[in-house]
C-alpha cells in the first residue's frame, strides 16, 4: 500500500503482484482479493478485476515474469482494514503452496493492515435574527457546527466572545456555552449531524458590533482547515457586522 498511515476519507492504491518462479509457464491464474468494508473500491488499472467479486483474472505469466494490479480505493472511516489476497486458481502444480486454501503462511496468500487517522471536515457559520436592530434591542447570534466527516469528531470547541457593542443576556447551550470566556463546548459529533446554539444579546449605545467565532480545537484532522488559525476564508471560521440604528428618547 502506498500509506500504511491514511486519513479517513483519501484515497489509497492496493499493489498485487503475482510472480511466477518457475521453472515452467503457468496459465489460468486467478487472484481474489475482495475489499473489505473499511474501502470503498475507486479504479485500478488491470481491466480484469472484477470489484464485485474481487476476482482478478490473471490467465498466463511466463517463467521468471510477474502480473501486477493497483487497485485504488477510498479509506473509509470505519470497517475492516485489513486487506487479504490469495491465488485461487492455477492450472500447475505448485511445489509450495496450494490455491484457495486460505492458508497465510504460504507464499500465495498476503495481506496488508492499515491504521487510518480519524478524519472531520467541521464547518461554522454564524447568523444574526437582525441585521439592523435598534440600540436596546435584543439580538440572537444563531452558531452552527456541521461535522460533514468522514470521522465522528469530538473535542471540538469554538469562542464567541461578545464584543463591547453587546451585553449577554442568555443561551440555549444547557451549559455548554460559558459566556464569561465565550467558549462553546460541543459534544462528540457524529458523522454527517450538527450543533447550534442560540446567545441572546442586548445591543449597546457604543461598541464592536463585529462578532467573531472560529474553531479553535478539534481532536481529528480537518481536510481543509485548520483550527484557531484566524484565516477567514476557511470554513471554519464565520463573523456577522450588524448595524445598530441610534435610539435617544428625546424629551422637552
Amino acid at each position: 500500500v502506498d500509506n500504511n498511515a491514511p486519513v479517513a476519507g483519501s484515497d489509497v492504491v492496493l499493489t498485487i503482484e503475482v510472480q511466477n518462479d518457475g521453472p515452467s509457464d503457468v496459465t489460468g491464474i486467478e487472484v481474489t482479493d475482495l475489499l473489505p468494508d473499511g474501502y470503498t473500491y475507486v479504479s485500478d488499472d488491470a481491466g480484469t478485476y472484477n470489484e464485485v467479486t474481487g476476482l482478478w483474472t490473471i490467465g498466463g505469466i511466463s517463467n521468471g515474469s510477474s502480473a501486477v494490479i493497483n487497485i485504488t480505493a477510498t479509506v473509509n472511516a470505519s470497517g475492516d482494514y485489513t486487506n487479504v489476497a490469495e491465488v485461487t486458481a492455477a492450472d500447475n502444480l505448485d511445489p509450495d503452496s496450494t490455491v484457495n486454501n486460505n492458508d497465510i503462511n504460504e507464499d500465495d496468500q498476503d495481506s496488508i493492515s492499515l491504521t487510518p487517522e480519524a478524519s472531520s471536515d467541521i464547518s461554522f457559520t454564524m447568523d444574526i435574527d437582525n441585521d439592523t436592530p435598534n440600540v436596546g434591542d435584543q439580538v440572537v447570534f444563531t452558531l452552527t457546527v456541521n461535522n460533514n466527516g468522514p470521522s465522528d469528531a469530538t473535542g471540538v470547541e469554538v469562542p464567541d466572545l461578545l464584543p463591547s457593542g453587546y451585553t449577554f443576556v442568555s443561551d440555549d447551550g444547557s451549559g455548554s456555552y460559558n459566556s464569561s470566556t465565550g467558549v462553546w463546548t460541543i459534544a462528540p459529533l457524529s458523522n454527517g449531524n450538527t450543533a447550534t446554539v442560540n446567545i441572546t444579546a442586548t445591543v449597546n449605545a457604543s461598541g464592536d458590533y463585529t462578532n467573531i467565532g472560529e474553531v479553535t480545537a478539534s481532536d481529528n484532522d480537518d481536510p481543509n482547515s485548520t483550527p484557531n488559525n484566524g484565516v477567514v476564508t476557511e470554513d471554519d471560521y464565520a463573523s456577522v457586522t450588524p448595524t445598530p440604528n441610534p435610539v435617544s428618547d428625546i424629551e422637552m
